[in-house]
C-alpha cells in the first residue's frame, strides 16, 4: 500500500488541498485511512488510484471545504461515549496545525464517495467504526460539503 502514499495521483489531490489551507503534507505522519478503505470498501489499490484520478478537481474542491472545517465543540450529551470527552484543559481554541499527514486524500476520497453512495447510513456506520467524535453530524457536514 505504500506505493499510494508516493503515487502521482494521490500528490495532484492532497497538494492544492495544502496549499489552499497552508498546511505541509508531512511524509512522517502517514494517515492510516488507506488500510480501512481497503477493508471496508473492499478497494484495491488501483481502485484508489484510479479514483483519486478519476475525481480529482471534485476531490479538491471537496477538500479545500473539509480542510477548513472546524471541529464542533465539545458539548454535554453530544456523540462522545461517556468518559471519552475532552477534558476542558484539553480543548484549546488556539492552536494551529502546522503539517496533515501524507494519505489524506485517501481520507477525503471514502468521505467523497461514501456522500455519493446517497446512503446516509452506510456512512454513519463508516464514521462510527472509525471513532469519529460526533459521528452522525459530521455526516451530516460531509453530506452538505459534496452537496452544495
Amino acid at each position: 500500500m505504500g506505493h499510494i502514499l508516493t503515487s502521482p495521483q494521490l500528490h495532484a489531490v492532497e497538494q492544492p488541498i495544502a496549499d489552499h489551507v497552508g498546511l505541509l503534507i508531512s511524509p512522517f505522519r502517514n494517515c492510516s485511512e488507506h488500510l480501512n478503505v481497503i477493508y471496508f470498501l473492499n478497494w484495491s489499490a488501483q481502485t484508489i488510484l484510479d479514483l483519486l484520478s478519476g475525481r480529482r478537481e471534485a476531490l479538491i474542491a471537496f477538500g479545500k471545504k473539509l480542510a477548513l472545517q472546524r471541529a464542533p465543540p465539545d458539548e454535554e450529551g453530544g456523540e462522545f461515549p461517556v468518559g471519552e470527552a475532552l477534558h476542558p484543559a484539553d480543548r484549546n481554541t488556539d492552536s494551529r496545525a502546522i503539517s496533515i499527514g501524507n494519505g489524506f486524500g485517501v481520507t477525503y476520497l471514502t468521505y467523497h464517495h461514501l456522500v455519493l453512495l446517497n446512503d446516509p447510513k452506510f456512512l454513519r456506520d463508516y464514521l462510527k467504526s472509525l471513532r469519529i467524535p460526533y459521528a452522525v453530524r459530521f455526516a451530516k457536514r460531509l453530506e452538505a460539503m459534496v452537496n452544495d
